[in-house]
């Protein structure tokens, strides 16, 4: 996955169809070019603009020199920590509690 990559300090490239993609985008962590997640913008936007995108992603990726690799799976490994449970599971609790609330015993 996306997380397990960066984890691992490895640059990963999502959507912002995903769970994750979204929430980076929403807390505003993947903001500049040495972000280390990469997420491609989807919504609302037509298969050539994706392409596009995805395109010149995959162009100024490869043309990284060995600094700006190394910076951007620094910021990968530090993306992921911020995905931790003890962050998270908040979210997953009231989430859950919701979703009981709407079962009907």
């Amino acid at each position: 996955t996306t997380l397990e990559a960066a984890a691992m300090g490895t640059p990963a490239l999502t959507t912002d169809f995903t769970g994750f993609g979204r929430y980076l985008i929403e807390s505003g962590i993947h903001a500049d070019r040495f972000s280390g997640i990469h997420i491609l913008r989807r919504a609302r936007r037509s298969d050539a603009e994706t392409l596009k995108d995805l395109s010149d992603f995959l162009f100024d990726f490869s043309n990284f020199t060995h600094t700006e690799r190394h910076r951007d799976a620094a910021r990968a490994r530090r993306v992921a920590e911020l995905a931790d449970w003890k962050f998270f599971i908040w979210h997953y609790l009231e989430a859950h509690n919701a979703a009981l609330d709407q079962v009907k015993f």
